[in-house]
């Protein structure tokens, strides 16, 4: 591991030489150049020997000074070499100005020599090569002083010792200046690298709860399939079971076995939904819809399960709570069936109401789910919104659960701006309020449209539709057989994409149901050349229908994207199953009528009405 006072004090090296090193290059550049020109100058204005030996001094140094400036100055690194060089500099100029003043008695060079001491406090890069070159022109001062004149002995020393002295303290102060800057530099420089390696860092735990984030969604999706496709078994056979003569026991059984597929069904459900919303992966669509339409679809559902406990159970609308909105109708059906659900289960007797209103002054829907359970207390009513939490484990144990649809709830209203308060005493039961921002919609024409709900097609028996069916798994393949054939259905059933393709080049379906995992060819690709092959030999587009275990958001939207009609998650009923059917076929008979063929059905990828499964969530 490197040491990082090291690392500084490499760093405040270089600082100084980045400083240092321009101020040296022009100091010697200057100087090799003045004793170029001093060395013809010595030679016109000087006689005999003296002139020989100044000019050859001036020559050699200023030979040597440009060599230094234009050799190791030009490309200095290192402190010490900058210092080294700066003190050969200040070398040759004082022994150049020493020489001169000997020889030819010059007492100007004295004023020389203050200059130099004047240029090595202000250009030296550290106090030592400062300190070593004002000694060195101390030394010839004193040789200047006591070989000149004595009349100018006091004179020279007075301005000796007040030219280094000068020189020296400003030296000082101007290091002291360099190195506060440089140590300001270094701290800088310090603190963004430790910014960066916080950066990095954090990028890294990023990164990390990133592919935590995508394991955890795989890890769901694949949980979900793989839970799905037994869960379909039990879900579609017990239906299938249920539709046959059976004993009073019998019919118990069966019952249970259906009302506890359903259970996981919905367990399932929260679970993937919870993790949607904790990882703020929710989408909220916004269309048009009828509010009370909607809405009393999910409460005829509701009412049902009421009617199990002997509860009295009502849906109140208020006076600007009917017509068309525009929002997300599936998740508000699915937060209103959530809360409902908990006062069914939490009250053994007496009712539960809902009341729905909406404010034309604020656009805010407001729903109120009221109910005479067991209620509960402040501390209670501030953890209920937590995951995994219900009133007590005592509660967990009674009333069964896993505690996340009020999380579920309070995520979805949050997702789409509005918040959810409660009142409740024990004993005394509960009222849940939710409210939403809401935007009034102009209802929509009346005119047929390809988007416009249709009423189911009833199955002609004289002309039993085909169905294709590509399903990998047999338990799923028994349940489509158990259900589909006793309806005098024409059902080709296939083990892969890739055979289910070859079938439906090899002949007409009304009707093809799409597993979308499936070995050999997958349902997504087996959906695409279906399409292709549609569009190649100009054929209607057949319905088709996505029937799968992979029940997340991301999926539908694929199997949408690939050419696929509706989406219906598995497990399914007998009677879900046949409506997302009759609901292709409705589709289908929709653009025959207006445009005379199915041919534009390929292009038709609208998922705000064709998700089966998106308006059955939650129901179960």
């Amino acid at each position: 591991m490197s040491d990082p006072r090291a690392s500084a004090r490499d760093l405040e090296s270089t600082e100084l030489v980045a400083i240092y090193a321009p101020m040296a290059r022009a100091y010697a550049l200057i100087l090799g150049v003045y004793y170029i020109l001093l060395t013809a100058g010595h030679l016109l204005v000087l006689k005999g020997n003296l002139a020989i030996v100044m000019a050859s001094l001036a020559a050699i140094s200023g030979v040597f000074i440009l060599t230094l400036r234009f050799t190791l100055l030009q490309t200095v690194k290192e402190l010490k070499v900058l210092g080294l060089s700066v003190f050969l500099v200040n070398l040759f100029a004082v022994a150049n100005v020493v020489t001169h003043a000997s020889y030819a008695g010059d007492e100007i060079q004295f004023v020389y020599l203050l200059m130099i001491a004047f240029s090595s406090g202000i250009l030296g890069p550290t106090l030592g090569v400062v300190g070593v070159s004002l000694a060195l022109v101390t030394v010839g001062a004193v040789f200047l002083t006591i070989t000149g004149s004595e009349a100018l002995i006091v004179t020279k020393f007075f301005t000796g010792v007040t030219a280094v002295a000068g020189s020296l303290a400003a030296s000082v102060f101007l290091h002291r200046m360099v190195r506060s800057q440089v140590d300001f530099r270094v701290q800088s420089q310090d603190l963004l690298e430790i910014v960066e390696r916080e950066r990095i860092r954090a990028q890294n735990m990023a990164d990390e709860a990133d592919f935590a984030n995508r394991a955890k969604t795989d890890f769901l999706a694949n949980m979900s399939h793989e839970l799905r496709t037994p869960l379909n078994g039990v879900v579609g056979i017990a239906n299938t079971l249920a539709a046959t003569k059976l004993d009073v026991q019998q019919k118990e059984m069966v019952d249970l076995i259906d009302a506890s597929g359903r259970t996981l069904a919905r367990l399932l459900s929260d679970i993937l939904d919870f993790s949607k919303i904790e990882a703020g992966k929710v989408e909220i669509e916004r269309v048009a819809f009828d509010l009370r339409a909607e809405l009393d679809a999910s409460a005829l559902l509701l009412q049902t399960y009421a009617a199990d406990k002997k509860l009295q159970f009502g849906v109140t609308y208020g006076e600007h709570a009917r017509g068309w909105y525009f929002g997300d109708a599936t998740r508000i059906k699915q937060i209103v069936a959530n809360l409902v659900s908990n006062a069914v289960k939490f009250t053994d007797q007496g009712e539960v109401q809902v009341f729905i209103d909406w404010s034309e002054a604020s656009e805010i829907l407001e729903i109120k789910v009221c109910d005479t359970g067991i209620g509960f207390d402040k501390e209670t009513g501030r953890r209920l919104f937590q995951r995994f939490i219900q009133a007590d484990t005592s509660i967990t144990r009674r009333f069964g659960g896993t505690g996340l649809g009020l999380a579920i709830c309070r995520g979805l209203i949050e997702a789409m701006g509005g918040g959810m308060n409660w009142e409740s005493e024990p004993g005394e039961g509960s009222t849940f309020i939710v409210r939403i921002p809401l935007e009034r919609e102009m209802a929509p024409s009346l005119t047929a449209s390809p988007d416009a709900p249709q009423e189911p097609v009833a199955l002609d028996i004289d002309a039993p539709l085909r169905i294709l069916a590509a399903e990998d798994h047999p338990t799923n393949q028994k349940v489509l057989r158990l259900i589909l054939e006793p309806l005098g259905i024409d059902l080709t059933m296939c083990d892969d994409g890739m055979a289910a393709l070859k079938a439906y080049q090899s002949s007409r379906f009304d009707v093809v149901l799409m597993d979308m995992q499936m070995p050999v060819m997958d349902g997504l690709t087996a959906t695409q050349a279906i399409r292709e092959h549609e569009k190649a030999h100009h054929l209607p587009a057949t319905p088709i229908v996505m029937v799968t275990a992979n029940a997340m958001r991301q999926h539908r939207d694929q199997a949408i994207e690939a050419g696929a009609n509706s989406h219906l998650a598995k497990p399914f009923t007998p009677s879900s199953l046949m409506i997302a059917i009759e609901a292709a076929l409705a589709e289908a008979q929709v653009y025959e009528d207006m445009n005379g063929d199915t041919s534009k059905a390929v292009e038709t990828n609208d998922p705000t009405h064709l998700s089966t499964d998106e308006k059955m969530l939650g129901m179960f």
